[in-house]
C-alpha cells in the first residue's frame, strides 16, 4: 500500500509539472485517478481483513468441535462431577427410604 501511495505521488508530481499553464485537465485526471486508486485499495484490503476474520472464526469453532471429539475442553471434569452428584444422589435416596430400625435392649 505504501509502495502504491509512493508511486502516485511521483506521478502526481510528474503531471503537474508537465501540464500546460492554460490547461489544468492533467491534474484533475490524475486527482480522480489516485482518489478511486486509493478508494479500491482501501475496499481490497477491508474485504481481506473480512475473509481473515471470517477464517480464524471458522478456525475456532472447527477447534471446538474437534476438542469434544478427543474429549477435551473439561469433558472429563464435566463426566467426573456427573459421577460424583449421581453417587449423592443414590446415597441420599437410600438414606431417604432405609427402613428405621429401633433398637431394643433384652432385660
Amino acid at each position: 500500500m505504501l509502495i502504491i501511495i509512493i508511486l502516485l505521488k511521483i506521478l502526481i508530481d510528474d503531471e503537474i509539472a508537465d501540464c500546460d499553464a492554460d490547461g489544468g485537465d492533467d491534474v484533475v485526471v490524475v486527482v480522480v485517478v489516485v482518489g478511486v486508486v486509493v478508494v479500491v485499495a482501501g475496499f481490497v484490503m477491508m474485504i481481506i481483513l473480512m475473509v481473515i476474520i471470517f477464517m480464524l472464526l471458522l478456525l475456532w469453532l472447527m477447534m471446538i468441535i474437534f476438542m469434544r471429539k478427543i474429549g477435551g475442553g473439561g469433558e472429563r471434569q464435566r463426566r467426573y462431577l456427573e459421577r460424583i452428584k449421581n453417587r449423592n444422589i443414590t446415597y441420599i435416596s437410600d438414606y431417604q427410604n432405609a427402613t428405621r430400625q429401633v433398637a431394643t435392649e433384652r432385660i
